[in-house]
């Protein structure tokens, strides 16, 4: 595995490392050595632990609470996005949407009649039923399944302006009937009208988790018959959708709270197996497509602002030892994460592109060197000779009379045991190359 530690690695350009020059030499034991200033091509690159993804993964949960009735994949299958995995047998969701609809049919039945009443009672009933919509649309917009989600929420719209205008319409018949110019019966019909439009929205709920026990692929990719992550189940999702439409409801209306189910299973581990009891949003697969990979760098906080789009990068694979993959940054995640080390690391991503027999797979070892900055052919000196010097970097220079005399630089690009200098030394220049700490201003050197 890779150091957890995100640091700075400085590689040249050129295939040769700074080499200090024929004419070096050293000043007895003394540790001091004296070499020319060249010119070479240098890089400075920032070295960061990641990991191979896949283009997408997605974990599918068990729409209900139940048995797996059909299982219609196998482990590495490869299937299409909306292909049939598996089907959940659920009583209690069919049990849930039969009551549902025996609600409904019960306003036809005259077995449910509303009460007449204006009063802060009814109000108060109707204030309730706009924040169950509202707490339904919450829930439902939590569903996993974009068009089952979409559906959804289309249905709790249409039903809350359904019933918006079925009250509205109820209320003026009430007060007509007190003001004795509208006859009861109409007035019952009316709040009876209000009445199934909650009772229909209950059914399309309820119908919307038989129809999730049917499990399709969200996307296309390998089948795993096990859950790489915890997912939220549909089903559920629709119950807590479903409660909140039960509790704006009035008399007549269905246990909504319980449809769809909500108990328990026991969590069985390994892969999924026909039979399988499972419970409503347990994880149960995952499929990857694996079609395209790329790979996810965390870079510090402190070298992230030198990192951009387009940025060149060398990949190395724990995985594939010896093999350097070429690519580029494709984008970096503005939301902050922590390092290994407890500070602020950022999500570099860069495609991965193979050629060889060995394919790499999602989840594997990285190490990503990132590229930052180049200067060709610029002089460079080792980065022993370079000293801290009241806030600035110095080197000693030798004269001709072979005296060490200290001299300002301004510093560039950092490569592998050279750093690139813009200004105070020239290529041929003859500087301290090591133990510049025991040099002192006009010590003679040689």
């Amino acid at each position: 595995m890779p150091s957890p530690l995100i640091h700075r690695l400085q590689l040249p350009m050129a295939a040769a490392l700074f080499v200090v020059a024929t004419a070096a030499c050293s000043d007895g034991d003394s540790g001091v050595t004296t070499a020319a200033v060249t010119r070479e091509d240098v890089q400075e690159v920032v070295e960061a632990p990641g990991s191979v993804t896949a283009v997408a993964s997605a974990t599918v949960s068990a729409s209900a609470t139940g048995t797996v009735s059909q299982l219609l994949v196998t482990e590495g299958q490869q299937v299409n996005a909306g292909d049939v995995l598996f089907v959940v047998d659920s009583p209690q969701a069919r049990q849930s949407l039969a009551q549902a609809q025996e609600a409904d049919a019960a306003l036809d039945s005259g077995t449910v009649v509303p009460e007449i009443s204006v009063g802060a009672e009814q109000r108060a009933a109707r204030r309730e039923a706009a924040e169950g919509f509202e707490r339904s649309r919450v829930e439902a917009g939590l569903i996993t399944d974009p068009e089952l989600r979409s559906s959804t929420l289309l249905a709790i719209d249409n039903a809350e302006s359904q019933y918006n205008l079925a009250i509205a319409s109820a209320d003026a018949l009430a007060e007509q009937v007190q003001a004795g110019v509208a006859g009861i019966a109409d007035a019952v019909d009316s709040l009876s009208a209000a009445q199934r439009v909650q009772t229909q929205a209950a059914i399309v709920a309820a119908q919307a988790g038989v129809d999730a026990l049917t499990v399709r692929a969200p996307i296309a990719g390998a089948v795993s018959l096990t859950a790489a992550d915890p997912g939220s189940g549909t089903s559920s999702q629709l119950a807590d959708a479903a409660a909140a439409l039960g509790a704006a409801g009035g008399a007549g209306t269905p246990d909504l709270g319980s449809l769809l189910g909500g108990d328990t299973s026991p969590d069985v581990s390994g892969l999924l197996r026909l039979g399988q009891p499972v419970a409503s949003g347990q994880p149960l697969l995952t499929i990857t497509d694996a079609s395209a990979l790329s790979v996810t760098a965390q870079v510090d906080e402190t070298d992230v602002l030198l990192v951009s789009s387009g940025t060149q990068t060398e990949i190395l694979l724990d995985a594939i030892p010896g093999e350097t993959f070429e690519s580029e940054v494709s984008s970096i995640d503005p939301a902050p994460t922590a390092s290994a080390r407890g500070g602020v690391a950022f999500t570099v991503r860069a495609p991965l592109t193979t050629s060889g027999p060995e394919r790499p797979l999602p989840g594997m070892s990285a190490i990503v060197r990132l590229v930052v900055r180049e200067a060709p052919n610029v002089p460079v000196v080792p980065a022993s000779a370079v000293i801290r010097r009241d806030g600035g970097n110095a080197v000693w220079a030798v004269d001709d009379d072979g005296r060490a005399r200290l001299r300002e630089v301004e510093l560039g690009v950092l490569g592998d045991g050279v750093v690139e200098v813009r200004d105070g030394l020239a290529a041929g220049d003859t500087i301290v190359a090591t133990g510049a700490d025991r040099v002192s201003e006009g010590q003679g050197v040689q």
